[in-house]
């Protein structure tokens, strides 16, 4: 009879630890602007450009994140700048990003450098998994947009979900508006 009673508590231990994970939702994005996450699109500088990598929605904290950024034409993505405390372990296409403090906002993580002399695209891709704060981290697929070139489409990897989703004030009531800062 104990050893049925100790099995029973520790199914019940399980099934009530189970029931209480879900799945993070995190967002990236690629902006031309360093103010707005969702400058997504612009024009050809006919220079050497910014883009930047903004760490854009999440459901908890981040500890670290992988992406590649790939260009169309290849190879015009030069370099990759760190920006408000996040570190780069990877290169300027490949980043392995970390960051302390376990940040749950809107922050701009870094920027890159791109030739940006012809129409460009740069997209988020590779692994896309950004690693949670827990005791025990995991690594969560992340939802992620890139940077397209007004005329050309959009990249095909991009992803979104409902966790990362942007409100257009004119589609809600007032009501609605003020639960979003609520």
């Amino acid at each position: 009879m104990k050893r049925f009673l100790t099995t029973v508590s520790a199914l019940c231990i399980c099934a009530v630890m189970a029931s209480s994970t879900h799945a993070a939702a995190y967002g990236w994005t690629l902006s031309k602007s360093a103010v707005d996450p969702l400058i997504n699109t612009g024009l050809p500088t006919g220079g050497v450009d910014t883009l930047f990598l903004w760490f854009y929605c999440s459901t908890e904290g981040m500890a670290s994140a992988e992406m590649d950024l790939v260009s169309t034409p290849p190879g015009q993505v030069i370099a990759f700048n760190v920006a408000n405390g996040y570190l780069n372990a990877g290169n300027a296409t490949h980043l392995l990003l970390a960051v302390g403090g376990c940040p749950n906002a809107l922050v701009v993580a870094g920027s890159a450098l791109v030739l940006h002399f012809a129409p460009l695209i740069v997209c988020l891709e590779g692994a896309n998994v950004t690693v949670d704060c827990s005791p025990n981290p995991q690594a969560w697929p992340h939802d992620h947009k890139g940077y397209a070139d007004l005329s050309l489409p959009f990249c095909l990897s991009d992803t979104t979900s409902p966790n990362c989703k942007s409100y257009s004030v004119e589609e809600e009531s007032w009501g609605q508006i003020k639960t979003l800062y609520r």
